[in-house]
């Protein structure tokens, strides 16, 4: 499943403003590529195959390269725009995963692999240490967040003494304190939030005045979220300062209770990071949503099917219609009849039609040489839009990953049909 729903991680997946967006001059002495391919699972191996070539023309480079290894040349091409495509073995699943963006230029980008502009924990070093709150607000529930980082949250909880009103009672938390940072503690039923920045490791904090959080309903019926993550951005120059505000626990019968219950505080935070995933019971539409800024949305975008119509699916003729949809990339997804090969293609919108067969035969990949590729068929259909990013700025942006992690978009939403529902 490595890269079954990559159009809806690329994420996604810069503060988006038209600075953004960089021309791509005619190349005088060829294009310029320094790429990397950042990989630690041994399961995909020490090596995979990049593959570039002009667009219907021959092959530029087609080189095993070595993984978390530079790969620095220039291609000889007069032409402005060319074909970047991975090859990587799943030694683990079993398959080959392909990986293809079509007419793109590479010069700008340091990777290969995007792995999406999420804030990441960039804590380096952390204490261990306790927090006592007391006078909790009734009645007391588990379903609680508390944070001092984007990834932390406590490694055990005891609630002791009290009664069934308030005063409720008190509350231990044992957990990593990274220094400087806040302590965020959320109870989203009773939408009440407190801030705290640790003196030291053993902290008492009265919650008998609690602040009171602002409620977002992004529930809709006729979808199962997965995922709805809220974090902020505490000092947009120090993101080692960034918190998780919101990340429940879903599973079955509780991912509605999850959404319905979302709420954030809205003092103290500078930026707000929304990320929220679901998908359709019949497990066929899967969308993705990402927002970035000072506020956080009070609703979401629900993209489906009616955007667009796929005119034909064929191995070697497809094409699709845009009907009310202006995105900043297509993507679709091929799988031979055994599942060997498993193969994503990013497009622009302009790029209606294409050969899939003939286009990925012609590469001639060395990691693919045994594969019958004659039974290529069509798997997926998806497409994302982020805030003023076009096809080619997006992919300068997500494939450097310089960019990626000290700037982010004020918005992307993704959607993705599949023809056969993904498997349980």
């Amino acid at each position: 499943m490595r890269l079954l729903l990559t159009f809806l991680i690329v994420t996604l997946c810069l503060s988006c403003n038209r600075t953004m967006n960089h021309p791509h001059p005619l190349p005088l002495n060829g294009i310029p590529i320094n790429l990397t391919y950042p990989e630690s699972n041994p399961a995909y191996g020490k090596q995979i195959e990049l593959i570039i070539n002009e667009p219907g023309g021959g092959i530029l480079l087609d080189s095993m390269l070595p993984v978390n290894t530079p790969l620095i040349t220039t291609l000889q091409t007069t032409q402005k725009l060319v074909d970047v495509t991975t090859v990587v073995n799943d030694s683990s699943a079993g398959v080959i995963y392909v990986t293809t963006w079509k007419a793109v230029d590479p010069s700008g980008w340091t990777t290969a692999y995007p792995n999406g502009y999420n804030i990441r924990d960039y804590n380096t070093s952390a204490t261990a240490a306790q927090l006592y709150y007391t006078n909790l607000p009734a009645p007391w529930t588990a379903n609680v967040n508390f944070a001092d980082g984007v990834n932390s949250g406590w490694s055990s909880v005891s609630p002791y003494s009290g009664s069934g009103s308030s005063p409720y009672g008190n509350l231990a938390v044992n957990y990593s304190m990274h220094a400087g940072n806040y302590a965020f503690f959320l109870f989203p039923i009773q939408k009440l939030y407190n801030f705290h920045i640790p003196a030291g490791g053993a902290d008492t904090v009265d919650l008998t005045d609690m602040d009171t959080a602002i409620k977002v309903n992004y529930y809709r019926p006729g979808y199962i979220f997965t995922a709805c993550n809220l974090v902020g951005d505490m000092d947009t120059t120090n993101i080692e300062r960034a918190l998780l505000l919101y990340a429940p626990t879903f599973g079955p019968g509780f991912d509605t209770t999850a959404v319905q219950n979302f709420c954030y505080p809205p003092s103290v935070v500078e930026k707000y990071e929304l990320r929220i995933y679901a998908h359709t019971p019949d497990k066929q539409n899967y969308i993705s949503y990402y927002s970035y800024g000072t506020q956080v949305p009070p609703t979401m975008p629900f993209p489906d099917s009616t955007g667009y119509t796929l005119n034909s699916t064929l191995p070697d003729d497809f094409s699709f219609t845009l009907l009310s949809v202006s995105p900043s990339y297509i993507g679709t997804q091929w799988l031979t009849a055994s599942s060997k090969v498993n193969w994503t293609v990013f497009s622009s919108p302009d790029s209606t039609r294409l050969q899939p067969l003939s286009m990925l035969s012609s590469l001639n990949s060395r990691m693919l040489q045994g594969q019958n590729l004659n039974t290529l068929s069509f798997y997926t259909f998806g497409y994302g839009t982020a805030d003023q990013l076009n096809y080619q700025d997006y992919f300068s942006y997500v494939c450097n990953l310089q960019r990626a992690s000290t700037s982010r978009p004020a918005s992307e939403v993704d959607f993705e049909w599949l023809k056969t529902p993904y498997p349980d």
